[in-house]
C-alpha cells in the first residue's frame, strides 16, 4: 500500500521547535511519507536537518544538552545587530551534518528568512544549506544578522512564522502544519514534570542572565527593561501574523504546541519538546483519520 504524503510546514519559535522532531517521529510511525518540507527560523533548521537525513544524530546531540552546554554555545558579542553570533553552535552542527546544497537533499526543501535591505521574505530553495539556517533564525536583537551578498537576513518569522504558501505539493498529499505559538498545545499532559537543574548550571545561568541584563537594559532588576520588551514585541508581532496565515491559508491538519511550553533558549528541555511534539501529533492525526474515514 502506497504511503500517504504530507507537505510539511514547520513554524517559528525557539527551542519549542524541538517538537518538530516528535511530530515528524509520529508521522512516520503512523506510515506518513513526508514529500516536503517548508520551514521557517526553527523550523528550517529541523526541517533541513530531516531532509538531510541526519535527524537521528541531531536529536541525540540534542538530548545530550545541559543547561550549561546550551550557554557554553552562546558566544557573546556586543556588535552586529545582536548579542550571539551563532557561530559556535553552527560549528557543532557541521561536526554531525555535513554541509551539502539543498536541491541535493532527498526531498524538496524551502527555508525563509526575512531581507531587511529589501523589506521582503526570501526562500531559500537552492545553495548552501547552512546558510539557509542561518539566515532563517536570525532572530532581530538576540543574533547577529546573516550577510549575503546585499541582503541583510534575519529570522524568518518576522514576516511568515508558518510558510505554509511555500511548501511544494503533490497530487494527492495533505498539508500538515505545526503551529509553535499556539494559546494551547494539542497535547495537555496530566502532569507536568518538572525538570531538576543542579545547582552549579543554575549558577551558570543566573551568571549570564545577569551579564546580559547589565549590558541590554537600563535596569537589570527591571523585567521590562530594553531586551525584553524588543523580544516580548516581537513574539506578539509573531503570533498574530501566525493566526491570520492560518485563517487564510488551507492547510489539512493543525498541530498546535503552546507558546508557554519553553522559552526561546530551553533547548536542555529537548526530550520533554519532543514528546510534546509527538504526542500533540498523535492526537491531530486521530482527529484527522476519523474525520477522513482512514
Amino acid at each position: 500500500m502506497e504511503k500517504k504524503k504530507v507537505a510539511l510546514v514547520l513554524g517559528a519559535g525557539g527551542a519549542r521547535g524541538l517538537a518538530h522532531i516528535g511530530v515528524i517521529e509520529e508521522l512516520e510511525a503512523r506510515g506518513y511519507e513526508i514529500s516536503s518540507i517548508a520551514g521557517t527560523s526553527i523550523g528550517s533548521v529541523i526541517g533541513g536537518v530531516y531532509a538531510a537525513r541526519q535527524m537521528e544524530e541531531y536529536k541525540n546531540w540534542l538530548l545530550s544538552f545541559t543547561l550549561s552546554d546550551v550557554f557554553k554555545m552562546m558566544d557573546l558579542t556586543l556588535s552586529g545587530g545582536g548579542f550571539i553570533k551563532g557561530k559556535k553552535v553552527f560549528e557543532e552542527m557541521q561536526k554531525l551534518i555535513p554541509e551539502r546544497n539543498i536541491e541535493d537533499l532527498d526531498i524538496p526543501f524551502v527555508a525563509l528568512a526575512t531581507d531587511l535591505a529589501s523589506k521582503s521574505e526570501i526562500a531559500y530553495r537552492s545553495g548552501s544549506l547552512y546558510n539557509a539556517i542561518r539566515a532563517s533564525v536570525s532572530i532581530p536583537s538576540t543574533f547577529t544578522p546573516f550577510y549575503d551578498e546585499d541582503k541583510v537576513l534575519v529570522d524568518g518569522g518576522l514576516i511568515n512564522p508558518i510558510p505554509i504558501s511555500f511548501v511544494e505539493r503533490t497530487p494527492g498529499d495533505i498539508v500538515v502544519v505545526v503551529n509553535l505559538n499556539a494559546k494551547h498545545s494539542s497535547y495537555i499532559p496530566t502532569k507536568v514534570s518538572l525538570e531538576i537543574q543542579k545547582e552549579k548550571e543554575l549558577k551558570i545561568y543566573n551568571g549570564f542572565k545577569e551579564k546580559m541584563l547589565s549590558k541590554l537594559a537600563n535596569n537589570q532588576h527591571d523585567k521590562f527593561g530594553y531586551y525584553h520588551i524588543i523580544t516580548e514585541t516581537i513574539s506578539v508581532l509573531i503570533q498574530t501574523i501566525s493566526d491570520y496565515q492560518l485563517k487564510t491559508n488551507p492547510h489539512d491538519v493543525l498541530i498546535e504546541i503552546s507558546r508557554d511550553s519553553c522559552s526561546t533558549f530551553d533547548f536542555h528541555k529537548s526530550k520533554s519538546q519532543i514528546l510534546l511534539g509527538r504526542k500533540s501529533a498523535q492526537i491531530a492525526m486521530e482527529r484527522f483519520e476519523k474525520q477522513r474515514g482512514i
